[in-house]
């Protein structure tokens, strides 16, 4: 298997602060044997959902701060100890290929390593007994490994219990899930044509578009996705295209568009019947957001660069439904990029709160009396979602919220997915309706 593929992402990911599904996306590519790539991917996730754990033994045996071990030897560090705790390779084996790929990088760390870990394969018993010993945040930090700011902003709004089932399934690995193009294909029919082995298919529990594939190795090769006939994208957003239902012949706008499935997902639910205009402010997003585009073959997508913190005067009251899926923590998606609770955006939260209201504000300007608008985030802090909207509502009396349905089951004009619940992405939607 190969250690140094996997160190080399582990050095991408932490110090080079890229996404990790965009580095395995990469890595992936290079790896033939099915069994190898699952290896590397077990691992890889592995070391950066238990970060915290990791440099927490760490430091329990290394005579030195962190900060002054290199970084290579750190991550071979990171690395066995997440083996020695969390997988069935023999220790032996863990020590000596640790110690191995130290001598070939940096031959005067060998016997630091050799030394730290040694230690750790001994007292592996004690070490649990230790964080179980630890008060609930502390413990909890360690133990899951989110930071001690993330467990207190969870302690807002959630008891211990729960804190800890968010953190169990934020540390899984989702499922894929694939939205079907409704503009080419209806769900059962995708079904009856045996693009996939339908024992490997299962309908969505919660959205009408979705499947979830069991055995995902290489989708985007298929006939299926070549064709435009599916896109992945979790269940928890595309409820916001079903939420919003947008109908033929009107007009809609999304203020934040990239990557691009709540715009591409609403011109595939109308059949291309809908004009739709997608702003973002990066550009290279919106050249991705075009390559998909005319994979799905949608024609009625027009793409705009636009900071949406911006008033837009030509937009105002000229669409009947606008999409306000705004900036956020990402604290709903962490079982997707890992990486994300380590991110400093907990420290800047009022930040993004102040962008999220703007481009919230924004939105309903953009529609017109009677249009719609949905304001969405892939957060599970209720600072970023149910009391943005309680605020926005009390300062602006012209809009309200409309109740929905799914699944027989009627919410009040919002919805908030989580993750040890639902089982789909942390995702907060509201439905809102101008009325002045």
């Amino acid at each position: 298997m190969n250690r140094n593929l996997v160190l080399q992402a582990l050095d991408a990911i932490i110090h080079q602060h890229r996404y990790s599904n965009l580095v395995i996306k990469n890595d992936i590519q290079s790896i033939t044997k099915r069994q190898e790539k699952d290896w590397y991917v077990y691992h890889v996730y592995g070391v950066i959902e238990n970060l915290i754990f990791c440099d927490w033994v760490i430091s329990q045996y290394a005579h030195i701060k962190q900060s002054k071990i290199h970084p290579k030897v750190l991550n071979i560090l990171r690395l066995a100890v997440f083996q020695l705790f969390y997988s069935d390779t023999s220790d032996k084996t863990i020590l000596f290929e640790s110690v191995e790929i130290t001598k070939k990088q940096l031959f005067k760390s060998q016997g630091f390593v050799n030394g730290i870990l040694r230690k750790i394969s001994r007292e592996k018993d004690r070490i649990i007994e230790s964080i179980e010993k630890l008060e609930p945040p502390q413990k909890i930090s360690i133990q899951y490994s989110f930071p001690i700011s993330f467990v207190n902003q969870l302690q807002k709004q959630w008891e211990y219990d729960e804190i800890i089932a968010y953190c169990l399934a934020s540390n899984s690995r989702p499922e894929l899930v694939l939205r079907i193009n409704h503009q080419l294909i209806d769900r059962d029919t995708f079904l009856e044509q045996s693009y996939f082995d339908p024992k490997l298919l299962e309908k969505t529990k919660y959205a009408k578009s979705g499947l979830k594939l069991l055995n995902p190795h290489q989708f985007d090769q298929t006939d299926a996705y070549q064709l435009g006939l599916i896109t992945p994208q979790d269940e928890s957003s595309m409820l916001v295209t079903e939420i919003l239902n947008p109908q033929s012949g009107k007009r809609l706008i999304d203020l934040c568009c990239a990557p691009g499935g709540k715009t591409l997902h609403a011109s595939e639910w109308t059949k291309g019947n809908t004009h739709i205009i997608g702003c973002d402010i990066y550009e290279h997003k919106l050249k991705l957001v075009e390559q998909q585009i005319e994979r799905l073959k949608l024609n009625n997508v027009k793409l705009m660069i636009q900071d949406s913190t911006l008033f837009e005067s030509q937009f105002e009251s000229q669409f009947d439904y606008a999409i306000a899926d705004v900036p956020c923590s990402n604290s709903g998606i962490i079982r997707r990029k890992p990486e994300v609770k380590y991110k400093e955006s907990l420290n800047s939260l009022k930040a993004i709160q102040k962008i999220q209201y703007q481009i919230l504000t924004n939105a309903s300007k953009y529609v017109k009396r009677g249009g719609r608008l949905i304001y969405s985030t892939c957060s599970v802090f209720d600072d970023e979602n149910i009391n943005q909207i309680e605020r926005f509502l009390g300062e602006n009396s012209g809009y309200r919220l409309i109740s929905f349905e799914i699944n027989d089951i009627i919410y009040p004009g919002y919805i908030q997915l989580l993750p040890h619940i639902h089982e789909t992405d942390g995702f907060f939607i509201a439905y809102i309706e101008r009325v002045l």
